[in-house]
C-alpha cells in the first residue's frame, strides 16, 4: 500500500469511529430525553394516566369496545356509557369513561 492510499484508509477507520460516536451519542440524548420525561411527568409532555382502574381514556374505550368515537358520543348522551373529566393543568378537562359500561355496550351489540 502507498503512503497516501494508507493514509486514506486511516481516515476512512477514523471517519467510521466518530460515526459510530455519533449514532451512540443520538440514542443516548434520546433515552435521556425520555427518562426525564418520565420522571418529570409533566402534564404539557405526558397525560395523565386515569387514578382509578375503572375509568379508561377515549383511546382505550374505543380500541376495548371495538367501536367509533361517534358510536361512543351516542352511547354517553343516552346515558349508557358513564364519561367524567379529569382536570389537566394548562389543557383541556380529559374526558375519561367507564370501562364497566364499555363492557356492557359490547357485550349488548354482539
Amino acid at each position: 500500500m502507498s503512503p497516501s492510499n494508507q493514509s486514506l484508509a486511516k481516515l476512512l477507520d477514523k471517519l467510521r469511529e466518530i460515526e459510530t460516536q455519533q449514532r451512540g451519542l443520538a440514542n443516548d440524548a434520546a433515552a435521556v430525553i425520555e427518562r426525564a420525561m418520565h420522571l418529570i411527568g409533566s402534564p404539557a409532555i405526558l397525560p395523565p394516566r386515569p387514578s382509578e382502574g375503572q375509568w379508561i381514556t377515549q383511546e382505550e374505550a374505543i380500541r376495548l369496545g371495538r367501536m367509533s368515537v361517534r358510536t361512543l358520543s351516542r352511547y354517553v348522551k343516552s346515558g349508557k356509557v358513564r364519561r367524567k373529566h379529569q382536570q389537566v393543568p394548562g389543557r383541556k378537562p380529559m374526558p375519561l369513561f367507564s370501562r364497566d359500561d364499555i363492557s356492557a355496550q359490547r357485550s349488548a351489540d354482539f
